[in-house]
């Protein structure tokens, strides 16, 4: 090979410049599809993707550390790929010394992380979170309504929550019963009608739950909290939160099967999901039920974990990705354009010169825009959401670059070369 080809390795230099007495065959970037290294990053980043998706599944909402690994296994095992076959082969003629490129490649990684972090920061604490696409209806099973348990004092709390943060942009409601008054007949229903949620709904709810009459309506509670959400016609997702001192039957203890597969199919049509929080467990039926419809069981608990399983109950949108509001839609594609971005940029300087085609700087962010609309926008259906997280995240590890020499054969790095030299070597030593 002659030093005018060798000289002018550059990311940003054409192909034919300093090569028109060579054949192309000798030109760099000519060898072909570097198959190996789609391979191995396909490989990877999808092992990887799916493995986080996986272990991730049953966590509610993930913490800010772990949505920035989400984000940066993807392009931190593409770059891995990358680094250990130039390592191996040296097929990319790279155009900075390989410490270089190590360096660059660790920074993109690690700016992927911080930057993943902060987007979920903003999320989570800078308002955002707020926009909740779920209305709430807490149905509370207690003994204690004195305005002193530690529930009462708890639900307060996420009350108060809401209001900062949701006001009027999500309507809550409240139904309260009460065990001890089973042989009670006829009591005034202690009920807050489903309504946005303003200063005087929140002041409705404290008054209801200090000082609200219960009734005995244990075993069909469930029904009237269906026809709440029926008649307000509302067009999001609703959550009913039962929370219940002790164990609850669903449907009085004389449901089957059969009703409630037709209580599941009615939730659906409105769609509602049920949720369940007491110190007992819930029987066979309202399992079926809350299951079912996208709900989650918690049991067990006590003074001092009652605020936060009813937050985490409450708050439908505590996790950047899984969550449908606006404003995580809007961050995620914000995160995957920027990874995209990041992934194609850092394939093309760090292993792309003179003759390479520049196809991955458009792929990767091609492929980052089609991850986001498989997490954001297009229907799931059945499909669990750890499986299409994973899909998503592997669509990063396609790498589409070209070798710039033939295999085997190593080329000195114009960071280790001699200026002087006229001849390019192929030393045994080569870092």
């Amino acid at each position: 090979m002659s030093s005018d080809q060798f000289d002018s390795v550059d990311v940003f230099a054409d192909a034919g410049e300093n090569n028109s007495s060579s054949g192309k065959k000798d030109r760099p970037g000519s060898c072909g599809w570097h198959w190996q290294l789609t391979l191995l990053s396909l490989l990877l980043v999808s092992g990887l993707s799916f493995l986080m998706a996986y272990l991730t599944r049953d966590v509610a909402e993930r913490p800010i550390w772990l949505m920035g690994l989400i984000f940066m296994i993807p392009v931190g095992a593409m770059f891995f790929s990358a680094m250990a076959l130039e390592f191996a082969q040296g097929a990319m003629t790279p155009s900075v010394s390989r410490k270089t490129q190590m360096k660059v490649a660790a920074l993109a990684t690690a700016a992927t992380f911080l930057v993943a972090s902060a987007c979920d920061a903003v999320y989570l604490y800078g308002g955002y979170v707020a926009d909740s696409a779920d209305n709430l209806i807490f149905l509370v099973y207690e003994n204690d309504t004195s305005g002193n348990s530690s529930t009462d004092r708890a639900m307060m709390q996420v009350f108060d929550e809401l209001y900062k943060k949701a006001g009027e942009r999500v309507d809550v409601g409240l139904f309260m019963f009460d065990f001890s008054n089973i042989e009670t007949d006829a009591k005034k229903d202690a009920v807050v009608p489903l309504a946005p949620f303003s200063s005087e709904q929140r002041d409705a709810v404290y008054r209801t739950l200090i000082e609200g009459e219960k009734n005995n309506m244990t075993g069909y509670g469930h029904d009237r909290a269906y026809e709440m959400v029926e008649a307000s016609q509302t067009t999001k997702a609703t959550r009913i939160i039962i929370v219940s001192d002790s164990g609850i039957i669903y449907g009085n203890g004389t449901y089957t099967l059969a009703e409630w597969k037709r209580d599941v199919d009615r939730l659906k049509k409105d769609n509602i999901s049920l949720f369940f929080m007491g110190r007992g467990d819930p029987d066979e039926g309202m399992h079926y039920v809350v299951e079912n419809t996208g709900g989650k069981v918690v049991t067990g608990y006590d003074a001092g974990n009652v605020l936060e399983n009813l937050q985490k109950l409450a708050r439908a949108d505590g996790d950047m990705v899984r969550s449908d509001t606006h404003s995580s839609v809007v961050l995620t594609g914000i995160m995957m354009a920027l990874e995209g971005l990041t992934a194609g940029l850092g394939l093309m300087l760090l292993l792309s010169v003179k003759g390479q085609k520049r196809f991955q700087a458009v792929l990767s962010p091609l492929m980052a825009v089609l991850a986001f609309l498989l997490l954001k926008i297009l229907p799931h259906g059945d499909i669990p959401q750890w499986i299409v997280e994973g899909v998503a995240f592997s669509l990063l590890g396609l790498v589409f670059m070209a070798r710039n020499y033939p295999p085997g054969t190593k080329v000195l790095s114009p960071a280790k070369a001699d200026p002087a030299d006229t001849v390019v070597a192929v030393p045994d030593d080569w870092e």
